[in-house]
């Protein structure tokens, strides 16, 4: 990852040079270094730095100043002045999409043979976290009968991105209220936009961006942990062994919410090994070093998913294509696993041993 310096006059036209766009706790725009449009953010909390989400092409962080003192006030006005109350209309829309999705999640599975697998996975293993439907009108279907949730896509390029979708991926906030969407299709078009993220909750500064799938019990466990790119990587391997447990963020530029749970519940996930199985890419190393970064500042033991047995760069991807790899590379991220953990587990006590 490069840094790079940009200057400019002041913030409004720091944003307008850059067509910048409210998405509720950050900003999204243009990328200053590749100029691709929308490619970059930026969160209003600090908007001296700028990221490029093209991870694998440009990637790159560009240091923003600017020739008026810009003061937290400043900023603060700023970021108050992107942010508004969520509607009663849009309200009651979340509040009926919130309880249909719980339903369709957890008291029922859509009895049609369409929808009883997707990418590897069985219907009895992602049914908790994901939905299919036999048609693929979903996200018009969802846009005509949600307006208030889907305001931003009343336009006929944006209603074109909600075509071909029935795969949903629903995320929760703590009261089980639905904070966003991610509509999928089983069967995309070439060039098509793989996945279309709906901020439902677009007040809040930080709506669910992860999935956790672990016991009631954090530390009682021995078992490893695995950190996922995707909730559907998480599950890809639980087509292999349906105990692990796993949290999955949803993409290398979404892990800020799951870093601070793990940091949130560091003691009682003191004693748990993790396994870092995120994306075998250029994206995926950063966010591997980000998260072995936190791991060892809480003493944490762990190792990485091992890709050397295949091509592909991610876990779903090894499913579908050679499951036999993924159950071997499995098992030799367990092993490795075990290992450290014994090693660890005797450094420690010959370390006890002599302080006595």
């Amino acid at each position: 990852m490069k840094t790079n310096k940009r200057t400019y006059p002041s913030m409004d036209e720091f944003f307008e040079y850059l067509n910048a766009k409210d998405k509720g706790r950050y900003i999204i725009m243009n990328c200053p270094c590749c100029e691709v449009k929308n490619a970059a953010f930026s969160y209003k909390k600090n908007l001296n730095f700028v990221q490029c989400n093209r991870q694998n092409e440009c990637g790159e962080t560009t240091i923003i100043e600017f020739e008026k003192d810009i003061t937290s006030q400043t900023i603060k006005f700023e970021k108050d002045s992107y942010t508004t109350a969520l509607s009663a209309d849009k309200q009651k829309e979340i509040n009926v999409l919130s309880e249909q999705l719980n339903h369709l999640l957890h008291d029922v599975r859509i009895d049609d043979k369409s929808c009883r697998t997707y990418r590897g996975l069985d219907q009895s293993n992602f049914g908790d976290y994901i939905v299919k439907f036999p048609t693929k009108d979903l996200g018009i279907t969802l846009s005509e009968k949600l307006p208030h949730i889907f305001v931003n896509y009343n336009t006929p390029a944006k209603r074109k991105l909600l075509e071909n979708r029935d795969i949903i991926i629903p995320y929760f906030d703590d009261n089980n209220k639905i904070d966003r969407l991610l509509l999928r299709s089983s069967e995309p078009t070439d060039g098509a936009i793989k996945e279309i993220n709906v901020l439902v909750q677009d007040n809040k500064e930080n709506a669910m961006d992860y999935h956790v799938s672990l016991g009631d019990n954090l530390s009682e466990s021995n078992k490893p942990i695995i950190i996922s790119e995707t909730i559907i990587d998480g599950l890809s391997l639980r087509e292999i062994d349906k105990n692990i447990d796993f949290i999955a963020v949803s993409g290398v530029n979404h892990m800020r919410q799951a870093m601070q749970y793990v940091e949130n519940n560091a003691v009682e996930l003191a004693e748990r090994p993790f396994i870092i199985a995120m994306d075998n890419d250029k994206a995926g190393h950063t966010a591997s070093l980000k998260w072995e970064k936190l791991l060892d500042v809480h003493g944490m033991i762990h190792t990485r998913f091992d890709y050397s047995e295949t091509e592909q760069h991610d876990l779903n991807d090894i499913l579908t294509t050679d499951r036999d790899i993924l159950s071997k590379s499995y098992e030799s991220a367990i092993k490795l696993s075990k290992e450290k953990t014994w090693y660890n587990k005797k450094t420690k006590q010959l370390i006890d041993s002599i302080e006595k």
